[in-house]
């Protein structure tokens, strides 16, 4: 007998429920594979008429525009890629790279974009005028010396 491997009686790793987005492309890509299709090979969504797809998008999401849709995907890091004639959706790097199964689908998560630098505080109205002011009286001392 084979001695009991050290995984063997090893309690499963917590696994976090599956997002509402991940279970309905889960969902859709399983019902409407002639309207989107996983490409497990490339690791890619395909989606070969948006137009058709965008029939569907309301059984499956409480929104039924494609562009809802699309806004979506890049949410969860998926990102257009040219196709020959078709749509396709990679997934970047950082998001978690490749999707190999549609299984795998329901492990995806919402990716979190770095916020944009703060916007610097404008110029009080005063302080343009003061510092126009200064300048004009440089200018004119200037002025008097030459």
């Amino acid at each position: 007998a084979a001695p009991p491997s050290p995984q063997q009686g090893a309690p499963a790793p917590p696994t976090k429920a599956p997002v509402p987005f991940a279970k309905a492309l889960h969902k859709m890509l399983g019902d409407a594979p002639q309207l989107i299709r996983l490409d497990a090979e490339e690791g890619c969504v395909v989606i070969p008429s948006p137009s058709a797809l965008e029939g569907i998008l309301g059984k499956y999401y409480r929104h039924s525009k494609y562009a809802s849709f699309q806004r979506q995907l890049n949410n969860f890091g998926f990102h257009r890629q040219a196709g020959a004639g078709v749509t396709i959706y990679r997934r970047s790097p950082e998001a978690g790279g490749r999707i190999d199964s549609v299984d795998a689908i329901l492990g995806i998560r919402h990716v979190v974009r770095r916020k944009a630098a703060a916007p610097r505080p404008k110029a009080q109205l005063g302080d343009r005028y003061s510092a126009v002011s200064a300048l004009l009286a440089l200018k004119q001392s200037v002025a008097v010396i030459a």
